[in-house]
């Protein structure tokens, strides 16, 4: 029998070394194999923004990858009015791979969509649902209109909403001209495939921005609408010339935006349109937190961007979508018969 000898100090140090080198390299495939997918950015505004790679559901056709990732750069824009100047942080969001910082321009260009958030509201509150659509293909820009954001240094001001078409269009324009500039974000946007979304007073906003003769913004070609209304402060005419397509969804229990608000729009537009009704949700629920009525959102305005900006034929899904017992159903008809007519600030 050999003779059992006690191993160095030295020669233990290195099989501690190996074995310790082991563990870190198994620690880091699984972080970058299965940990990162799970990442998700709050919606705190105390948060730090970083890299997300939050899992979706299906994804465009114009990913050539399962899954992109996302990546956030905060835009100091200015805005040149007859009354000075107008400051419009804006954080652009767009596709990444892996988590890396840059944008995927290989992927390029993508479809752009403006998102407008509600009034007291911060943005960051609807990142999961923006995060859902870069994930499927999409850049999208956040604006915190001036007296807007919660964290706005000069408060909160609602009466400054009859500026922020305008503010929409000046991002669009922005950003259409940084996506021709030469640099990081070269290329990276599709300017014949402009949307624009929002939520309450955003919502009411990118209505606006899309339908009224005063603020009509030829570049946008299709909307998404998540508890919006006509809003009486807003100059000039609603539906007075031919539109585009429009998403609508409405929560049943929303005391803020009723019902009719988001009715009222569905029945003044023409076809294409679809009002997805969320049974039970009040006026946030199914836009800031997850839940089902946000997977329903996140599916079925993923699906009519798809259809009205990318032109995929996928907009007979949006019915399996939104159909869900005893959360959402919904609606194509010409009309929906109120059962009331109240809205607060409708013409």
């Amino acid at each position: 029998m050999a003779r059992y000898s006690r191993p160095s100090k030295g020669k233990i140090a290195f099989r501690w070394f190996v074995l310790l080198a082991c563990f870190v390299l198994i620690g880091l495939g699984a972080y970058y194999g299965v940990g990162y997918i799970n990442k998700k950015v709050s919606p705190d505004t105390s948060t730090t923004l970083t890299n997300t790679g939050q899992s979706g559901g299906s994804t465009s056709s114009l990913a050539k990858v399962s899954q992109f990732t996302v990546g956030y750069q905060m835009f100091a824009i200015s805005e040149p009015t007859a009354g000075g100047t107008r400051n419009i942080p804006t954080l652009l969001c767009f596709p990444t791979l892996n988590g890396t910082s840059g944008p995927a321009i290989q992927y390029g260009p993508f479809p752009f969509v403006v998102f407008s958030q509600g009034f007291d509201v911060s943005y960051r509150s609807y990142l999961s649902l923006v995060n859902y659509w870069v994930q499927n293909g999409f850049v999208v820009a956040m604006p915190q209109y001036p007296g807007t954001d919660p964290a706005s240094p000069t408060g909160v001001n609602r009466a400054d909403i009859v500026n922020h078409p305008a503010d929409l269009s000046y991002v669009i324009d922005y950003f259409i001209n940084e996506s021709k500039n030469s640099g990081e974000f070269h290329n990276l946007i599709n300017d014949n495939e402009i949307g624009a979304a929002g939520q309450s007073d955003g919502g009411d906003v990118t209505l606006a921005a899309t339908v009224d003769s005063v603020y009509k913004d030829p570049t946008i070609k299709a909307i998404v609408l998540l508890s919006a209304a006509e809003y009486s402060a807003f100059s000039g005419t609603y539906f007075s010339a031919p539109q585009v397509p429009i998403y609508i969804s409405q929560g049943t229990n929303d005391t803020i935006n009723p019902p009719y608000c988001s009715i009222q729009i569905y029945d003044s537009a023409s076809a294409p349109k679809y009002y997805v009704e969320l049974m039970g949700a009040d006026h946030l629920i199914a836009y800031t937190q997850n839940n089902s009525y946000a997977t329903v959102v996140d599916q079925t305005t993923t699906t009519f961007l798809d259809q009205y900006l990318l032109n995929q034929n996928v907009i007979g899904n949006l019915q399996t979508q939104a159909d869900v017992s005893g959360v959402s159903t919904l609606i194509t008809g010409n009309y929906i018969a109120p059962t009331s007519t109240y809205c607060p600030g409708a013409p």
